[in-house]
């Protein structure tokens, strides 16, 4: 295992222990989900390929068949919301014009 020399605990908690805030838009409510944007689990039954977990769905053939999470490229403290893990504590947060 890890002595405490390897974990990252992170900065600390903000007072009231949000998570995240919410500025856009103004109201701090989540916007809807535009239209036709893929959801991993559907009402009509009809398998996806993952997104982050595998849950089911189509087989397992290739590596785009699984999660991201399976596939090592998101892990088990990657939000939302981003909270403290043991390690990996760093984050780029950018915008881009698009």
């Amino acid at each position: 295992g890890y002595n405490n020399y390897w974990f990252d605990r992170g900065a600390g908690v903000v007072d009231d222990g949000r998570t995240s805030l919410l500025v856009d838009p103004s109201n701090g409510r989540l916007p809807e989900v535009p239209a036709g944007v893929s959801r991993q689990a559907t009402e009509d039954g009809v398998s996806q390929r993952p997104i982050r977990f595998r849950v089911g769905g189509v087989g397992s053939d290739g590596p785009e068949d699984r999660g991201l999470a399976e596939r090592c490229l998101l892990g088990f403290n990657t939000g939302p919301p981003v909270v403290p893990g043991g390690y990996n504590q760093n984050l780029q947060i950018f915008q881009t014009a698009d």
